[in-house]
């Protein structure tokens, strides 16, 4: 993948399967991640988030260094920023107790996993 913008998604991803326990539904991350585990800003970021809300995503987490967004445009994502990786995954995984209920529920819940 040579889009730094991607780091931070295909961290969470790791993550998510490593310590097993899925993102939360409806959730989009973005960011490139430094050597220190900060998360740096990326380009275009509006433009990035817009089209997430444009494709149905409820909540976006951005690196916090973005921080001159302008938001008069974005209604129906909530825009949540995060300094480092460590912050990211807390607002991108689910907790032990939301994935734990969340198997314990029968197969007719299949789609909120995707």
């Amino acid at each position: 993948m040579t889009e730094p913008s991607a780091d931070l998604a295909i961290a969470c991803a790791i993550a998510s399967s490593y310590f097993e326990r899925p993102m939360r539904r409806g959730t989009a991350v973005l960011g490139e991640i430094g050597l220190g585990g900060e998360l740096r800003p990326v380009t275009q970021l509006e433009k990035r988030i817009l089209e997430a809300q444009k494709l149905g995503f409820e909540r976006i987490i951005v690196p916090k260094a973005s921080d001159k967004l302008r938001t008069d445009k974005i209604k129906s994502i909530n825009v949540i920023p995060a300094a480092t990786v460590e912050e990211a995954f807390q607002h991108a995984l689910r907790s032990r107790t939301e994935s734990n209920s969340r198997q314990r529920k029968t197969d007719d819940d299949d789609e909120d996993y995707l």
